[in-house]
């Protein structure tokens, strides 16, 4: 059989299930013949992946979408590095401080600087790529990923403010993956409005949900929990209509992270409960998310474990074990969880929330994977289940 034998409209089905991998088979369709070219020119670009800056800058330098403005995107993932550097302190040396050669110290920070120096151009170049994609093809985007793993503190800003400056009419799937920076990052200070239409959210960052302001005050009074800029993003995505479902992943924090994600989202502490709390002033200090139709979110949270990177200090980085969520107080989380759950009928007006275990840090496969897995459904339920599983005893 011919091709000019199979009914056009076939022909376009089977070119918009195929161009569904990131621009394999869109490439692959636009070198078999003209006539196929043709045809499949309006799905060659409706799902697009780029990992790293010479991927990125090479797409969009590429004849095809500079001749397609807008570009169709539909189904995006950005990642800021390739996937064999897919990690956040990939060629940082680890304990310069602790060299006791200093030939041997004065190398390593040599190799810091040198590193630093790479990363921060390379970010650079992330972000005004990121500007441009997104720039032409906002308006199509159904499903966006963006994965960061280089640790440049202002850059990573400078592309969320990227990533918000422009509203996503028909985004519905958003997943965020933020850099292990040094600082919190000063981008995320977004409007609901700028995603009218979004669902679902899977958010993960590389950073602590929480911190405690020190006291600079004279004469010197208790410290304070600050609001972070995650917490204020994740209160401004609560005030979005259609949202349905918050994945928080990778969760990790000093002291008392525990019992501060509990209060954050409104979860009653057991009566009989021996987990030790913190000071009364630090309590009154959590904030709180506020929801706009809680009745119909979901979410799911789920701890870092500590494994599958360095638990050491590395030059100019803070100590990961200071993130690390031990083993007892992921338990206190599991529990005041389960509370909730067991007594959902008394909280009618509150989202449910899941407790997914404690599980090493989400490599750049994981999150590839799921925007794949995601296009190969249009239910939002499906969708929904991917990022937040349903409890085992259900009703």
């Amino acid at each position: 059989m011919d091709l000019g034998d199979i009914p056009e409209h076939i022909l376009l089905n089977i070119f918009e299930s195929a161009c569904t991998d990131g621009g394999a088979t869109g490439a692959a369709l636009s070198a078999t013949s003209h006539e196929v070219a043709e045809l499949s020119a309006g799905y060659r670009y409706q799902s697009i992946a780029l990992s790293g800056v010479d991927q990125l800058e090479a797409f969009i330098n590429s004849p095809g979408p500079k001749q397609r403005v807008p570009l169709n995107i539909q189904h995006l993932f950005l990642c800021d590095r390739e996937r064999k550097r897919a990690s956040d302190r990939i060629g940082y040396p680890r304990a310069v401080t602790k060299q006791r050669a200093t030939k041997k110290r004065e190398r390593a920070k040599q190799r810091y600087a040198d590193r630093a120096e790479k990363d921060a151009d390379d970010a650079l170049k992330f972000a005004d790529g990121l500007k441009r994609i997104l720039g032409n093809c906002r308006n199509s985007l159904r499903t966006l990923t963006v994965v960061l793993f280089n640790p440049t503190d202002s850059t990573q800003s400078e592309i969320l403010n990227h990533l918000w400056s422009w509203t996503y009419p028909e985004l519905t799937d958003l997943s965020l993956r933020l850099c292990d920076t040094r600082q919190f990052p000063k981008g995320l200070g977004f409007q609901a409005t700028l995603l009218p239409a979004l669902e679902r959210l899977h958010f993960a960052s590389a950073t602590s949900l929480m911190v405690i302001a020190p006291d600079w005050d004279e004469p010197p009074t208790e410290p304070m929990y600050t609001e972070t800029q995650l917490v204020r993003f994740l209160r401004e995505v609560g005030q979005i209509a259609s949202l349905s479902c918050i994945r928080l992943s990778d969760v990790k924090g000093t002291e008392w992270i525990e019992v501060y994600l509990a209060k954050l989202l409104n979860l009653r502490f057991p009566a009989d409960t021996s987990h030790g709390m913190p000071p009364a002033y630090l309590m009154n200090a959590v904030p709180k998310i506020e929801f706009r139709f809680p009745t119909k979110l979901r979410i799911g949270l789920q701890i870092w474990n500590g494994v599958g990177r360095a638990i050491r200090e590395s030059y100019g980085f803070l100590p990961l074990k200071l993130r690390k969520i031990a083993v007892e107080k992921r338990q206190f989380l599991a529990d005041v969880i389960e509370l909730r759950r067991t007594e959902r009928d008394l909280y009618p007006n509150e989202p449910r929330v899941s407790y997914l275990g404690a599980v090493k840090e989400r490599s750049y496969d994981v999150w590839m994977n799921e925007w794949l897995e995601r296009q190969q459904t249009e239910s939002g339920i499906a969708r929904e289940l991917m990022l937040v599983p349903d409890d085992e005893d259900e009703d």
